[in-house]
């Protein structure tokens, strides 16, 4: 197994929650989300800036979608996002406004639909997956915290992390229906807790490890070929990015450490980047 080690991130602007990148493939900018801070931000390497927008309320995961623009999930529903108008209506609704759950981590399938689940009481959240005419069907039930997903490069199998059982998933997945069966487990992890990831144009998958201060390079049989360390505890996501695909985008939170947490880690809730051998995969766009 390898090792390596970032020291410094991208810029010392912390986010409380950040999470969900996701390299858009056409802009050639990041997007990513600070959940609590309520805000989505794009980097723009090429000028080295970041701009921020304010959502108006705690946004767990985004798509692009093909006609431009963005379908965010809010707290408990879904709705469309641009630049001039910000955050429109609800689109759909998952939960009412009272209720625990909040939406969380997500992402589109080849065939544009966006997959988005939630976390909440114990085993009381859910997968939901959202077809372009914004129709929503229940894919998993009594989840703890739903959290990241990606597809293998044949599109046999659906790999999902319930992140309070500190375990990544694979499941037997079919491409045109969307149906997932066959639940195995493909990893888990006692050092930390398995949140967002990605796969690259290998096969292999990129993990963030929340409380692990690393991310994790898990082969698709479940060998860890490399480690990634980083000064901060809590790594939330990954994203391939970048001209050539090959640049590792790392989010990171700040959200329930102490102080004396912050004053070991200054640079909790900062944006990293590492360059990597194997390239990933454009992202997928949702239809709607």
């Amino acid at each position: 197994m390898k090792t390596y080690q970032i020291d410094t991130p991208i810029s010392e602007e912390r986010y409380i929650l950040g999470e969900g990148p996701l390299w858009h493939p056409l802009e050639q900018k990041l997007y990513w989300l600070d959940i609590d801070g309520c805000s989505l931000q794009v980097l723009d390497p090429k000028i080295d800036a970041i701009q921020s927008y304010n959502l108006g309320q705690r946004c767990g995961a985004f798509a692009f979608r093909r006609q431009g623009a963005l379908l965010i999930a809010g707290e408990h529903t879904l709705a469309y996002w641009d630049e001039r108008d910000g955050l429109g209506s609800p689109i759909t609704r998952f939960y009412p406004d009272d209720a625990p759950q909040l939406m969380n981590d997500g992402k589109a399938d080849s065939s544009g639909r966006f997959w988005v689940g939630s976390k909440g009481p114990f085993q009381g959240s859910s997968l939901f997956r959202i077809d372009e005419n914004i129709e929503s069907k229940e894919v998993l039930s009594k989840v703890t915290i739903s959290n990241g997903l990606d597809w293998d490069l044949e599109e046999k199998y659906f790999y999902y992390t319930d992140s309070y059982a500190q375990t990544i998933y694979k499941y037997r997945y079919n491409p045109i229906s969307g149906d997932i069966s066959e639940p195995n487990i493909f990893f888990h992890i006692d050092d930390g807790t398995p949140d967002g990831l990605t796969m690259d144009s290998a096969g292999n998958l990129w993990v963030a490890v929340w409380d692990g201060w690393k991310v994790l390079y898990i082969s698709p049989e479940a060998e860890v070929l490399a480690k990634i360390e980083l000064p901060v505890q809590r790594p939330t996501s990954v994203t391939l990015g970048g001209a050539t695909l090959t640049d590792l985008y790392i989010t990171s939170a700040y959200v329930g450490l102490t102080e004396d947490d912050l004053k070991i880690q200054p640079y909790a809730g900062c944006l990293f980047k590492i360059p990597v051998e194997t390239p990933g995969r454009p992202c997928n766009f949702f239809n709607g």
